[in-house]
């Protein structure tokens, strides 16, 4: 209950949720489209509406829409395609393959676009090496957790 309590407080935890967000919509653009789930939903599509949320049942909601998403196949081969790509080529991304580049690129204009209005700590990422490490790190918590029946773990990364 003590996790519940401090999810209606802390905006780390909704800046950890967008980034988390903004792997899945970097993975594919329409991600979030392709799933429905009622009042999620329009959370997900407004970041505005979720940062100014103060409700903890539906952080908990995005958070298993998060999950679920994540733990599909063909999400999970992706994520694991751009991370060894990005392992391989990450002192040259020029070299990487398309689809690490794009994963990048759109993180960083859905990072630029949506977290930089709401965050101050967003300021601390100004340089291109730091958004792609963030991008990264983000999405191999994505990846990891994706491989456990559970969100627990996504939901202590969160706490965090």
């Amino acid at each position: 209950m003590k996790i519940l309590k401090s999810l209606t407080i802390n905006k780390r935890i909704k800046d950890k949720l967008f980034l988390l967000l903004f792997c899945l919509q970097s993975i594919d653009l329409y991600i979030l489209d392709k799933i429905y789930i009622k009042r999620s939903n329009k959370l997900l599509k407004r970041p505005s509406t979720l940062y100014k949320s103060n409700n903890s049942e539906d952080i908990l909601k995005i958070i298993h829409l998060v999950h679920k998403i994540a733990r599909k196949t063909h999400n999970q081969k992706i994520m694991l395609s751009i991370l060894k790509d990005y392992i391989r080529h990450y002192t040259d991304i020029d070299r990487a393959e398309s689809l690490t580049k794009k994963y990048l690129a759109r993180f960083q204009y859905k990072y630029d676009r949506n977290l930089y209005k709401y965050s101050t700590e967003s300021r601390h990422y100004k340089t291109t090496s730091k958004f792609y490490q963030l991008a990264i790190i983000n999405l191999y918590i994505l990846y990891k957790t994706s491989l456990k029946e559970e969100p627990y773990i996504l939901l202590k990364y969160i706490h965090i």
